[in-house]
């Protein structure tokens, strides 16, 4: 800004020195250095100077006419072309002023008539002494007086010096003049006249008015001067406030661009602090538009920041895979809360089922068996039967398959029963302890609220047409339609061993796939249902589940098709309690989609 400054002050002072230099008169003359501002004071002064000239002119005109009309013999026509020449100069004046254009023009115009009309009047007038000196000094009273001549001569002058023309032009026409009435002087003073004391007054009257007029345009032009001095200092003012306006506009600019860029930054300050307290207060609740949320481009397009802290850090080698289900409401997501907090008891307990329906199969089929040994008779048979007190799997599938209905109603009333306890249980907890379980729930990871929600209406038509008593037992019924009672089942016996997979899925296929399912899930959970076949039930609310279970082993590796896999996985992740478990979880299923050794990308990408 000071440098600014320096080099502002710096060209002001340089713009005065120049316009002083052009300004510079000199001493005598009173003329111009600069021949524009010569040429501007010459114009102005001699338009300025329009009435005067008028007035003086018209003085001498009335003067010349009666000059000519006083004057006799040859000197009355030398008066009359004066005062024709005259009274030509005087219009040409008055048209000069009047023309329309250039100002410096018209002084010229002007000074050039001036110039001419004088050398003719100084003319004639020596050529008719010269003619006829006798007649011209002859004084009379028929000669006019010399007053006359003095007052001519005067305004001769004050007309010569304010055409606007210069030092040297101006004395030369006054010169002339002062000639022109020293050679009259010369020539009267040899004979008797009455013009030997008025002629050097006359000359007097000249000199006197030359030197009037040249004081006075002086002081017209160092007034001038004055004012172009002004004029340049105001222009020179008005050029540095406009030159400060400028800054100041090009300051106000930056500041306004500043100003934008602040505002900008509080708007996107702002808009990120309101949806930080979108996705804090708003977690978990339907989401509208707002493609700010971070929830809703996770669910659309997988991690937009870091990774999750359960996963390696690192780019993801592919992004074909995105979410695709619906957000859930809160209050669905509370009520899957509850249940998946339900399911780690009621898997619990599978294994305590199992074992009860088992022995009450058991029990029946025993029962079967010594009935069947009675009517033979055979006592090897019966010990045989007796010997096989504990079912095997196989054992257990091929009375699945003779007694759908007895399983039916025993897997209907043993879930029925657990629905009904489990949904008082968790009607209590979820009483007791609402507050807390909603603060939990805020705090679980996606992967838990990561199914399609469920409206009441939907729930509850689930729950009847799912019901135990309506649709298994018409399910099993209708599977089997030629056993209508128990009379007609016929019991075959397994061979030695375990049945192999192949039998029990031919044997699933002959049988209701729901109730054996279920039946197999409860009798034995770690044997594993066939492939493809997961294991299903009702929640404590009525909502139905369905949960994967590990496949058959060959050989000790596991054989299962993608699709399989895929929904093994599906099931896993919705009832890992830790980032860990769903980790595992994806690499496994990496690993039975084919991938060798899966890197942090792929299984990153595939988790999401």
């Amino acid at each position: 800004a000071a440098a600014a400054a320096n080099l502002e002050a710096a060209a002001a002072a340089s713009l005065a020195a120049a316009a002083a230099a052009n300004l510079a008169m000199h001493p005598v003359t009173g003329a111009f250095a600069d021949s524009s501002h010569e040429s501007a004071f010459a114009a102005q002064f001699f338009r300025r100077a329009f009435s005067g000239h008028v007035l003086l002119m018209a003085l001498a005109h009335t003067i010349m006419i009666g000059m000519a009309i006083i004057a006799e013999g040859i000197l009355r026509p030398v008066w009359i072309m004066i005062t024709l020449f005259m009274t030509l100069g005087l219009v040409g004046r008055v048209l000069i002023h009047r023309k329309q254009g250039s100002e410096t023009r018209g002084q010229r115009m002007g000074a050039r008539a001036w110039m001419a009309l004088l050398g003719m009047v100084g003319a004639l007038s020596f050529i008719g002494f010269v003619a006829t000196p006798a007649f011209a000094c002859a004084s009379g009273h028929n000669s006019p007086p010399s007053f006359l001549f003095a007052l001519a001569d005067l305004a001769a002058v004050l007309l010569n010096g304010s055409h606007g023309m210069g030092f040297v032009r101006k004395g030369a026409l006054v010169g002339l003049m002062l000639a022109a009435r020293f050679s009259m002087h010369v020539i009267c003073n040899h004979y008797p006249s009455a013009f030997e004391g008025p002629m050097i007054s006359m000359m007097l009257v000249m000199t006197a008015g030359f030197f009037v007029t040249h004081i006075a345009e002086l002081r017209l032009r160092h007034s001038y001067a004055e004012k172009v001095r002004e004029k340049q200092t105001a222009a020179g003012q008005i050029r540095q406030l406009e030159e400060e306006k400028r800054h100041m506009k090009e300051k106000e600019k930056f500041a306004e661009e500043d100003r934008r860029k602040l505002e900008e930054r509080n708007e996107q300050l702002k808009a990120e602090k309101e949806r930080l307290l979108y996705d804090v207060h708003r977690r978990g609740q339907p989401l509208d538009d707002d493609n700010r949320s971070v929830i809703r481009r996770g669910l659309q397009a997988g991690p937009t920041g870091t990774p999750p802290p359960s996963l390696p850090p690192g780019a993801p080698s592919s992004t074909a895979g995105s979410s695709t289900d619906a957000p859930l409401a809160w209050e669905e997501a509370v009520r899957q809360w509850h249940e998946n907090a339900a399911n780690t008891a009621f898997k619990a307990e599978n294994a305590a089922r199992s074992a009860s329906v088992q022995a009450a199969i058991g029990t029946l089929a025993q029962t079967e068996r010594q009935s069947r040994t009675e009517g033979a008779g055979d006592e090897n048979n019966a010990m045989a039967l007796s010997a096989h007190i504990t079912l095997s799997a196989a054992e257990a599938s091929s009375l699945c398959r003779d007694l759908p209905e007895l399983a039916a109603e025993l897997v209907a009333a043993e879930v029925q029963s657990q629905a009904g306890q489990k949904e008082a249980a968790v009607a209590a907890e979820a009483a007791d302890s609402a507050k807390s379980a909603v603060r939990d729930m805020s705090r679980a990871p996606l992967s838990e609220l990561g199914t399609a929600p469920l409206t009441w209406d939907e729930t509850n038509r689930r729950w009847i047409t799912q019901s135990p008593e309506v649709s298994w037992r018409s399910e099993a019924t209708d599977a089997t339609p030629g056993l209508e009672s128990s009379e007609s089942l016929e019991l075959s016996l397994p061979g030695q061993g375990q049945v192999g997979l192949a039998e029990l899925e031919e044997m699933a296929e002959l049988a209701n796939e729901k109730v054996v399912a279920e039946l197999q899930s409860i009798l034995s959970p770690t044997q594993g249902m066939p492939v493809g076949s997961p294991a299903q039930g009702l929640h404590a609310m009525g909502v139905q589940y369905c949960e994967a279970v590990p496949p058959p082993q060959v050989n000790g590796t596991n054989k299962l098709t993608p699709k399989q896999a895929l929904h093994m996985a599906r099931h896993k992740i919705q009832f890992a309690d830790t980032d860990a478990k769903v980790y595992e979880v994806v690499r496994a299923l990496a690993m039975s989609l084919g991938a060798s050794r899966p890197e942090a990308g792929t299984i990153r990408a595939l988790h999401a």
